[in-house]
């Protein structure tokens, strides 16, 4: 192969690679831009906003047999819900539904979290379907939420580096 098909392919890969880093951070960034329903729970309940004191009143409490559930409750629906969390008794621990203030979307979407036995979180989540509550797959950790962190800003780097090698090359 001659010296030139070989700048031309490593170019190609380069710039290839850019692309992909490219597309990568676009999407992360059209779920800023999303609500409750679109986006990751982890860009929303962040270390900052989570409640966790290893008490009772934690936000978030996980226990071998016990869990949070976080759920989606559309505009209008927050008083049905509460009254259908209240029937749920033999899921759902009583009077454990609570909102996460000022996490409403632009929508007017809020979100709130029970606290639930694990062997029910099917048939709830079945039940939630029925009355239009999304329930969120989604177990809050303050370790994750950090090395996405990591991940994004080595994805911002890279998305540089391969900006200014492929700006080089053309």
């Amino acid at each position: 192969m001659s010296v030139v098909n070989k700048l031309d392919e490593e170019a190609r890969n380069k710039t290839a690679l850019y692309n992909e880093f490219k597309t990568q951070k676009g999407n992360m960034s059209k779920k800023d831009g999303a609500n409750l329903a679109g986006k990751d729970l982890i860009d929303v309940l962040t270390p900052d906003v989570v409640k966790r004191t290893g008490g009772p009143d934690d936000d978030f409490i996980m226990t071998e047999h016990v869990t949070t559930v976080p759920l989606i409750i559309p505009r209008g629906q927050e008083e049905d819900f509460l009254k259908f969390c209240e029937s749920m008794d033999q899921y759902v621990e009583p009077q454990s539904a609570r909102k996460f203030e000022g996490m409403d979307d632009k929508d007017g979407n809020s979100l709130w979290r029970v606290v639930m036995f694990r062997s029910a979180i099917d048939a709830f989540k079945k039940a939630c379907r029925e009355k239009r509550f999304l329930v969120k797959d989604f177990e809050y950790s303050e370790e994750a939420y950090k090395k996405l962190k990591v991940n994004r800003a080595n994805l911002d780097e890279s998305v540089k580096r391969q900006h200014e090698l492929v700006r080089g090359l053309y």
